[in-house]
């Protein structure tokens, strides 16, 4: 694994050397890991590129460019462990900062720096409060919210849903409840729960619709908290962590709801995944949910740590056929102004377009 990400670093650092003669005009960094971050950045330079909006790729590092946009796709790509990366003067710079914990020593480091970034972006107006109390510039932040492929997440049809669900090997009328995301830390089992994700609540409130019976589909990496709760709590669940995203809308197909139970958040990703895929969701008040769903209309909402709420309005959801298909049927509207495609287009208008 170490020398395949040193492989990567060297790679990314010969192409970024030449990436100004080559005529590209955006350098979008993203982690390491085969997570969120990589994929977002992929997702929009591929959006950009494809539309002809701008010539962009990604990289593992920022070493070697040179008149290019810069791009740091998260605050992990920028900061170090001593400080931060400083890209070449003649790069214009970005960084996107998608949400802050409590005590964030970076925002401290951020502040007086901030003159040296060219713009910040989030994907939430609660982030950019949150900046903007600790000192940064409103001027220089710019809210665009994530994007989903509409072209991969898509609504499954009956015949989708019953195959999705028996190669899960669930019972075509089992109540099937979804959580995908990354919920422990580390990248090992992540047995010690990550708590602005919110894996306890999750727990609690599965707890509270246990009467149900419900099964729950898990995926993603670190979820070995959840695991081990479900298990002392005898809630049956299944766990998948699949190594293509490609996979990932099947396991959407199998639901009957979704649920979203973080404390904080910069998406999530996962709410407009469910949109996309039709499935309806229950989630807490959080990231870009209140900034682009509507209580009652396209999502059910409350506030986070709320589970004895989230367990009031899964059960509302599970039992209501027709306000369950409604949600999902209007959700699936509006997702449709969070394409990648018109996503990449607000990126290019709002945040490219006045530093070229």
């Amino acid at each position: 694994m170490m020398i395949n990400r040193i492989l990567s670093q060297i790679k990314s650092t010969i192409g970024n050397l030449t990436a100004s003669i080559r005529g590209f005009d955006l350098a979008y960094v993203v982690e390491g890991h085969d997570w969120s971050i990589k994929h977002d950045g992929q997702s929009i330079t591929k959006a950009l590129n494809q539309q002809q909006l701008l010539h962009a790729r990604t990289t593992f590092t920022s070493v070697g460019l040179r008149n290019q946009m810069v791009h740091f796709g998260s605050v992990n790509t920028f900061f170090t462990k001593k400080g931060w990366h400083e890209p070449h003067a003649s790069n214009r710079v970005i960084l996107t900062w998608f949400h802050v914990i409590d005590g964030d020593p970076r925002i401290n480091l951020l502040v007086p720096i901030q003159h040296q970034l060219h713009a910040i972006h989030t994907s939430c107006e609660q982030t950019k409060r949150t900046l903007t109390d600790a000192g940064i510039d409103e001027n220089k932040i710019i809210v665009i919210p994530l994007g989903v492929d509409v072209s991969l997440f898509t609504p499954g049809t009956p015949e989708q849903k019953r195959n999705a669900r028996e190669r899960l090997g669930i019972a075509a009328d089992r109540l099937v409840i979804g959580s995908f995301q990354k919920d422990g830390i580390g990248w090992g089992e992540g047995v010690e729960p990550k708590l602005i994700k919110g894996p306890d609540s999750l727990v609690e409130t599965l707890v509270r619709l246990k009467a149900n019976n419900p099964l729950v589909l898990l995926t993603g990496p670190a979820r070995g908290y959840v695991k081990r709760e479900l298990t002392k709590h005898r809630i049956d669940y299944i766990h998948t962590y699949l190594q293509d995203t490609k996979n990932l809308p099947a396991m959407y197909h199998a639901l009957d709801l979704y649920l979203i139970t973080s404390r904080l958040e910069g998406g999530p990703k996962s709410l407009l995944e469910a949109w996309a895929s039709g499935v309806p969701v229950v989630s807490t008040r959080v990231g870009m949910v209140p900034d682009i769903a509507i209580h009652e209309q396209t999502v059910l909402f409350t506030d986070a740590e709320d589970v004895d709420g989230l367990a009031q309005l899964s059960h509302r959801l599970m039992t209501d056929q027709t306000l369950s298909d409604r949600l999902a049927r209007q959700a699936l509207i509006v997702v449709q102004d969070h394409s990648w495609d018109k996503i990449a287009r607000r990126y290019v208008d709002e945040l490219y377009r006045p530093l070229l």
